[in-house]
């Protein structure tokens, strides 16, 4: 399956539109996340010469501005979709997303979207000192599975974990999205990066909120398994 990075803090190049947030397409049909603002989604999208109308399923990680801002710009163009959210996510966010006409399914526990793709369901987290509800993606394969998050607020350690709780036969190939480590000092990334090797990661792929330090010390770890991704990368899992 071929992953398609929509939306990122840096991009690959000028074609491609950077700014703080997350987005990715799963195959044709899924997209995780939508960015900070529509325009720039939507010009990501046409440099991947994406077809919009092919997008059925909608799966929103949380709902802070830089992962929903591009959302009511893909509702406008798809009809029918389905949007996955946590039942925590904010009463106005919720109320605005049902004013659309999108089909929603809440996400206690993890859930199957397509064969190969699913959903954690919901994940509690502390941000600012209070609670955050949030959701990764598991893809599935040969008794190996990719994790897409958005901004792993939960802990990206503690989401990894409740995931080969969920799923104990697979093991855990390529983790990509945003890890929230923006803040983190140096030992606290490498005692992450110790437990990533703990649970047999053998992919990383840090991005968005993971900092410019954590994705140095990854790249150290992991090397040519660590990849570089920004909006416009394409990695195939």
């Amino acid at each position: 399956m071929q992953i398609r990075i929509l939306f990122d803090n840096q991009s690959i190049n000028s074609s491609f539109q950077s700014g703080l947030g997350f987005s990715c397409l799963l195959g044709d049909d899924v997209l995780f996340d939508t960015g900070a603002d529509g325009l720039s989604l939507e010009r990501n999208i046409q440099a991947f010469g994406v077809d919009v109308s092919l997008i059925k399923h909608i799966v929103i990680s949380h709902d802070h501005w830089d992962h929903i801002g591009g959302l009511w710009w893909v509702l406008e163009k798809i009809e029918n979709a389905t949007v996955y959210i946590c039942p925590g996510f904010s009463h106005e966010f919720i109320n605005k997303l049902e004013s659309t006409n999108a089909n929603i399914v809440e996400c206690v526990s993890p859930l199957p979207i397509t064969d190969r793709i699913w959903t954690t369901g919901q994940i509690e987290g502390r941000y600012k000192d209070q609670a955050i509800f949030e959701q990764s993606i598991v893809l599935r394969g040969n008794q190996n599975i990719s994790v897409v998050t958005g901004c792993a607020h939960p802990g990206i350690v503690e989401i990894l974990r409740e995931i080969k709780s969920s799923f104990p036969k697979d093991s855990i190939d390529f983790v990509l999205g945003g890890f929230h480590l923006l803040h983190h000092f140096k030992n606290d990334i490498n005692v992450i990066i110790k437990e990533f090797q703990a649970l047999d990661v053998k992919r990383a792929g840090p991005a968005h909120c993971t900092g410019g330090s954590a994705q140095n010390l990854f790249k150290e770890s992991y090397q040519e398994n660590c990849l570089d991704l920004r909006a416009g990368s394409r990695i195939a899992v």
